[in-house]
């Protein structure tokens, strides 16, 4: 694939030929990854697109991370993140569905993004957003048909978007919306993390204070190092799913820290505590971000390990990621949360 073939980001495997290559890889080949081996959906093969090149505004990116997943009506939803060049923009790309085929990438701003999740009752999409450098959480909110609308390998307009400040975060670090709840948490290396609790009305707008400043309801204890969080919901009981990642490698020792899913069950989201032991870990591959379910079926997941600046840079300690995960990973949701 090339820049001729007048799409905007690479949608050829970034490492593995095959899923089965992905999962056979050296470092997956210990015990503490057979959970996840035996959750993921081997028919369903999506290469995250991008991880060779992305061109945005006819600037070559390659070096974009991975961050954010969303599903939105009948696509997926990715952001990524320039690491080199800082100033490039931030690529949201979209991904049908039903097929995993690559639709589109179009950018936002030269902003950090994060999380990403969709209001199915207004149709709006929200997107972490910070700056470098800004003291206090930034958010963005779209339309899905702004962006359907808008022509591959360009930027969005400012009067095409909202942006809202949520001041108790420093950064706005992932968000995902239950119900008509948007969720917004900050990744924090300190024994307690934190996210917030916006209500949404029906039309999607948020509750604010001020100009355009978010206004949470309360706020949930998590553990540290969370990336993002899922809701989901059985005819019996509710469930968070928390994907928690230290990086490459630990800042304490060489070898490296695998992530994990923190799955808890609880009644009353105002009154969960989520930094007390989880009922459930699941060991998950290093460098995980994002997840997001699809009705009580699929938990996507989404992985940085194979962008160039981790897979192809030596880490702090020495050496790189040892696995790398260059798939939308789809997990058994049922299977996760027995």
């Amino acid at each position: 694939m090339n820049h001729s073939d007048h799409i905007t980001a690479s949608t050829a495997p970034r490492i593995y030929s095959d899923i089965y290559s992905m999962l056979n890889q050296k470092h997956l080949k210990a015990f503490r990854y057979k959970a996840f081996k035996n959750l993921i959906f081997t028919d369903m093969d999506i290469p995250v697109p991008g991880l060779e090149w992305t061109s945005i505004d006819n600037t070559c990116i390659r070096q974009t991370v991975p961050q954010g997943i969303c599903c939105a009506n009948q696509y997926l939803l990715m952001t990524s993140y320039a690491h080199k060049p800082a100033s490039a923009r931030t690529a949201l790309t979209v991904i049908r569905m039903d097929n995993g085929s690559y639709v589109k990438t179009i950018g936002i701003e030269p902003v950090h993004a994060g999380g990403i999740a969709f209001h199915p009752q207004s149709g709006y999409i929200w997107i972490s957003c910070d700056e470098p450098k800004k003291s206090t959480a930034r958010l963005m909110r779209v339309s899905l048909n702004t962006v359907l609308k808008q022509k591959e390998g360009t930027s969005l307009f400012e009067s095409s978007f909202s942006l809202f400040h949520l001041t108790e975060l420093p950064r706005s670090s992932y968000l995902t919306i239950q119900d008509n709840l948007l969720c917004v948490g900050y990744f924090s290396k300190t024994k307690t993390g934190r996210f917030y609790i916006v209500p949404l009305n029906t039309l999607g707008q948020p509750a604010v204070t001020g100009e355009n400043t978010l206004k949470p309801l309360y706020s949930c204890k998590t553990r540290n190092y969370i990336q993002g969080v899922s809701f989901v919901k059985t005819a019996s009981q509710k469930y968070a799913i928390f994907s928690q990642s230290y990086g490459r490698r630990s800042s304490h020792m060489f070898s490296e820290r695998s992530s994990k899913l923190l799955i808890y069950s609880y009644e009353d989201l105002n009154k969960a505590d989520f930094f007390v032991k989880p009922q459930k870990r699941i060991c998950m591959p290093v460098m995980i971000e994002q997840t997001y379910p699809y009705r009580d079926e699929i938990l996507f997941a989404l992985f940085e390990s194979a962008s160039r600046a981790y897979y192809d840079n030596p880490a702090p300690k020495g050496g790189n990621s040892k696995n790398q995960i260059d798939r939308i990973c789809g997990l058994d949701l049922k299977k996760l949360i027995l």
